[in-house]
């Protein structure tokens, strides 16, 4: 009977299958094994091995004060040992060779973007995680090796691998964004006391925004234009003319015009009762420039996008059927290789915000 899959052990599988590719992306046959090195030893008969031996893990020490429905981070400890097919003219030269190649992957990608799916209740995400090499003394090695009975004690290096998530069966369903902030003045240190009062919602100005198509780590850039204006965030009132009009929004997009296939336009729609919800936007990029200068928005090149797709078939202009708060992140996600045939990295643009809320008075 198979055990229970986790996102610890999804995770763990994950990262081996990540240096398997990499290790054999020269046309080699090596394998890599999740387990102890006592028992890649003893099925070792085919092939080279490396063995990801995880024997501790512990707390990240971040993110105090978490809920039960939060991912919980840890630090895995990963004890990696090669073990070559036995010959007696080779083993060592090719244990040194296999050790060699781990390191080099690791050096080479010290970070790396892994795509955990543990449970069909859980919805896939994204794991950023860094591998940092670990000195490992005479002593911890003899502890580690003494456990693994008639093994015999191979070369070895250890990694720390940073964060492992531990995901919850049911995730937090998260919090609205702050759309704006105010101040408001009464007449009576009472608020109570008096109905007459003077607010002001104060929204920062966007600023100029500029990539450098040379630099290859890039992000691209994203606002509005609302009313003849740059703007990052609009709210609407649910039922108001301006809502009931307004069927799509008008993006500016700073990004190296080159390279537009990299981005993906995507929509992310939160409210009480589905949490956030993410979906491609669409129309995507077709167009762009290398800065958003707002005292230009009469010349922008702009994209005009739909608003998002209905959620379990109620739209998005509706009022949320739990709650009573909607709200709509654009951004825009770049996927790309520094080299050829490296590892895709991923970097994102800005948020830009539709807040939708209730009439005040009723």
């Amino acid at each position: 009977m198979a055990a229970t899959n986790s996102s610890l052990s999804e995770f763990c599988k994950e990262l081996a299958d990540f240096l398997e590719d990499e290790i054999n992306d020269g046309g080699n046959e090596n394998r890599v094994l999740v387990g102890s090195p006592e028992t890649a030893s003893e099925s070792n008969k085919d092939h080279n091995l490396i063995n990801m031996f995880f024997y501790r893990f512990e707390s990240s020490g971040m993110y105090p004060g978490g809920l039960s429905t939060d991912v919980l981070h840890l630090r895995a400890y990963c004890l990696i040992t090669p073990v070559a097919i036995d010959s007696s003219t080779t083993e060592g030269t090719d244990v040194l060779g296999l050790l060699g190649s781990v390191i080099r992957v690791f050096h080479e990608t010290p970070e790396m973007v892994l795509t955990i799916e543990n449970d069909p209740d859980v919805e896939e995400r994204k794991v950023h995680v860094q591998a940092i090499f670990q000195n490992l003394t005479t002593e911890e090695l003899n502890q580690l090796w003494s456990t693994q009975q008639n093994t015999s004690y191979t070369p070895s290096v250890l990694y720390e691998f940073a964060l492992t998530p531990i995901v919850p069966k049911e995730t937090t369903k998260g919090s609205p964004l702050v759309a704006g902030a105010g101040v408001e003045g009464r007449s009576s240190s009472d608020p109570y006391e008096s109905e007459e009062s003077d607010s002001l919602v104060y929204e920062a100005p966007v600023s100029t925004m500029t990539v450098n198509p040379s630099n290859p780590d890039w992000s691209p850039a994203l606002c509005l234009v609302y009313d003849g204006a740059c703007t990052q965030n609009i709210s609407f009132m649910f039922g108001s003319d301006e809502l009931n009009a307004l069927a799509s929004v008008v993006t500016w997009v700073a990004a190296d015009p080159d390279k537009l296939s990299e981005l993906t336009l995507y929509w992310e729609v939160w409210d009480e009762a589905n949490g956030s919800v993410r979906s491609e936007a669409n129309p995507q990029i077709d167009m762009a420039e290398t800065e958003i200068d707002p005292d230009n928005v009469g010349t922008a090149q702009t994209v005009t996008i739909n608003l998002p797709s209905p959620i379990e078939g109620v739209a998005f202009k509706s009022p949320p059927s739990q709650g009573n708060v909607k709200q709509a992140t654009l951004f825009v996600e770049r996927d790309y290789q520094k080299y050829e045939g490296g590892p895709t990295w991923t970097t994102r643009s800005n948020l830009v915000l539709i807040h939708l809320y209730p009439d005040p008075s009723s």
